[in-house]
């Protein structure tokens, strides 16, 4: 098979054949990083400092919800990687055509229950959002649950693009999917536009993206394309189990993330959260380099479980990179952030050495035990780190809402040291009972 010669006639290096995806993943991960920074002085000059506050507690639900398919496409590609790898593409396509039909049925259940909250809950009086009218606060959601669908279309596509042993493409189309949303809000912003307009500018660009790149990869790849008379209902139930877990990750990261933004905008205000939320995002920018070391190696742990060779060698270059990009990230993080924040907020918020420091370590910690769950991704079995994850957040997100006017901004960076700290602990025990993926020589 052409995969299969592609990536395994000769002798495994990590280092060598991950180069161009681990610089698709460097271009994904700068659109994020602009996205959250680079753009942090427009929104403030346009919207002012409370107006970009409500932006990101508005955006933070549909934002982060978006990363999760319900783990659909996360375990699909993993399945599908391994089985390419073998040769087998036809049963490679009867896995995505089954997780399309469960994500169908996924998806309506929760639209219905996100338009339901929508509607059901007033926004500007649970958020303590003062400078938008409720109506406009809830078609921005509403919005935002339309860049969610278009979102999971474009996932399950790149399913096939990394089935077919072209991660590189795959992160590269992340990053230009990405790019669109961020220019599209940023021109509306820049020519004056409000933060409804600009919502709606974003959700269009995500649809329009997602559209094109289904039509472009139906044509390009039609031995992998889905079809509902192949809809295998074991294949269904083998994969329901990891799914689960997958679609915990990213909804618990949601919830560790973006609720307790939610909890210092409830207890000190919108212009608070903008504070907290823009440090944390700077501080995070270790953990935007180590999910670009630890996500271009997923695919490459797939495809050598699926031929059954060079799993220990990827394992040894990956944490030797991880290492590296965790001493660069402190060193440029402790000689740089206090101006760097400075800069992107325009000197309007203050540094906090302390709450910048906690924040700092949580995120280091972060990067370590993410090495370890993209090893377990690409084997589809993070039941227990998912678990453990969602457990931690929930708790500090708690926490945080119920204790956040007694310990204060500094208090809730610190209970996400603990938890981070605590996850780590977690997955250095999960790494030590993973032989049998590290075994696979």
């Amino acid at each position: 098979m052409a995969l299969r010669s592609r990536l395994f006639s000769k002798p495994y290096s990590a280092l060598r054949r991950v180069g161009p995806t681990m610089m698709a993943n460097l271009a994904n991960q700068g659109v994020v990083v602009l996205s959250q920074i680079a753009i942090v002085p427009l929104f403030i000059s346009s919207w002012g400092l409370d107006g970009f506050g409500t932006w990101i507690v508005l955006t933070a639900i549909p934002t982060y919800v978006g990363l999760s398919d319900f783990g659909l496409s996360i375990s699909a590609k993993s399945d599908m990687a391994i089985r390419a790898a073998r040769g087998d593409l036809a049963g490679a396509r009867e896995t995505l055509s089954s997780v399309l039909a469960l994500a169908a049925v996924s998806l309506t259940a929760f639209g219905t229950v996100y338009v339901i909250a929508i509607f059901g809950v007033n926004w500007t009086t649970v958020l303590s959002l003062h400078t938008i009218q409720e109506s406009s606060a809830k078609l921005i959601l509403a919005f935002g649950l339309v860049q969610i669908i278009f979102y999971q279309a474009f996932l399950f596509s790149a399913t096939i693009i990394r089935a077919a042993g072209r991660p590189a493409l795959e992160s590269s189309l992340s990053a230009l999917g990405r790019g669109g949303e961020v220019f599209t809000a940023a021109v509306v912003a820049a020519l004056g536009g409000s933060l409804l307009v600009a919502a709606c500018a974003l959700a269009c660009s995500r649809m329009v993206f997602s559209v094109v790149i289904w039509i472009i990869v139906a044509r390009r790849y039609p031995e992998l394309c889905p079809a509902a008379r192949l809809v295998n209902w074991q294949r269904i139930k083998t994969l329901v189990a990891p799914s689960a877990a997958y679609a915990m990750m990213p909804i618990a990261q949601s919830i560790a993330v973006q609720g307790t933004t939610l909890a210092v905008s409830g207890f000190a205000g919108p212009a608070a959260a903008a504070a907290f939320n823009t440090t944390r995002v700077i501080t995070r920018l270790g953990i935007q380099l180590g999910n670009t070391v630890s996500n271009t190696f997923v695919p490459y742990y797939s495809y050598a479980i699926g031929h059954k060779s060079g799993v220990v060698q990827l394992f040894k270059e990956h944490f030797l990179i991880i290492i590296v990009t965790l001493i660069g990230y402190l060193a440029f993080i402790s000689l740089f952030g206090k101006a760097f924040l400075g800069i992107v907020s325009k000197w309007q918020i203050p540094f906090d050495g302390v709450l910048f420091g906690v924040l700092a370590a949580a995120a280091s910690a972060e990067v370590v035990f993410g090495a370890v769950v993209a090893i377990q991704s690409a084997a589809n079995r993070v039941g227990l780190l998912a678990g453990a994850y969602a457990s931690l957040a929930l708790m500090v997100a708690g926490a945080s809402h119920v204790l956040g006017t007694q310990i204060g901004i500094e208090g809730v960076a610190w209970l996400i040291l603990i938890a981070n700290v605590a996850m780590l602990t977690v997955c250095g025990f999960q790494l030590g009972n993973s032989q049998s993926v590290l075994k696979t020589n």
